[in-house]
């Protein structure tokens, strides 16, 4: 099986590429290669491309557009593919630019591949992560959201496998949350850690805790907890 994966320098796309190469034959796509791929057939096309920094989204909408929906209309005619996988968000169920131009990603996807698989993914953090309220807290960094807020987390990893287990159980047309099991208190991530936090002038408070039960029918997430230890 071929499988092509759009983003693969990035810190999802880069695990995918590790995980996936193991068991298919797997074809890098990036900036750097774009348009020598294009026109080429895949088994499976896994978008793991555009942008994922919420804040920035919701303040440069229009440039947010030609990262997060137009380039995923692009690709559906730049390539070639039996089965489209899509990495989503679970911002599409929230009120901002970023969520709805996700939703919006989502709803190409749907109307022009015949096959297709939806990952609304939780915050995905991961031992090579940049960024993130986990990630801030580990640097001392002063947070954009309260103590109070909760999060659902996921490694980078357990999308792989999520995603091979897809492939490997032949899914499509489907759309799967995914997360951990449980939503974790940013205070709690902190205490895990042994970090004293601060957060920024205005910070909010935000609540993700999105229903994993489908997605739990038939494959086993864990904890946020068991997530972070996964990388510290």
């Amino acid at each position: 099986m071929i499988i092509g994966i759009l983003g693969s320098n990035g810190f999802l796309g880069s695990e995918l590429l590790s995980q996936l190469s193991q068991h298919h034959e797997i074809q890098a796509i990036n900036r750097q290669n774009y348009n020598n791929m294009i026109n080429k057939f895949f088994d499976v096309f896994i978008n793991a491309n555009g942008n994922s920094k919420r804040w920035w989204a919701n303040e440069n909408p229009l440039q947010d557009f030609e990262k997060s929906v137009l380039s995923v209309y692009n690709s559906i005619f730049d390539f070639k593919f039996k089965k489209y996988i899509y990495i989503s968000s679970y911002d599409v169920y929230k009120k901002n630019t970023y969520g709805f131009h996700k939703k919006l990603a989502e709803q190409i996807v749907c109307h022009h591949s015949k096959y297709f698989i939806i990952l609304r993914c939780s915050a995905i953090i991961g031992k090579h992560m940049k960024k993130g309220v986990l990630k801030d807290i580990m640097n001392g960094k002063p947070l954009y959201v309260s103590a109070e807020s909760t999060m659902q987390l996921i490694t980078n990893t357990e999308v792989a496998n999520f995603i091979l287990f897809c492939i490997e159980q032949n899914y499509s047309n489907k759309i799967f949350n995914l997360g951990s099991i449980n939503a974790i208190l940013v205070e709690d991530m902190a205490n895990m850690l042994k970090i004293g936090i601060t957060t920024k002038p205005g910070a909010v408070e935000q609540h993700y805790c999105e229903d994993v039960t489908e997605t739990l029918e038939v494959f086993k997430l864990k904890t946020a907890e068991e997530y972070i230890k996964e990388i510290i």
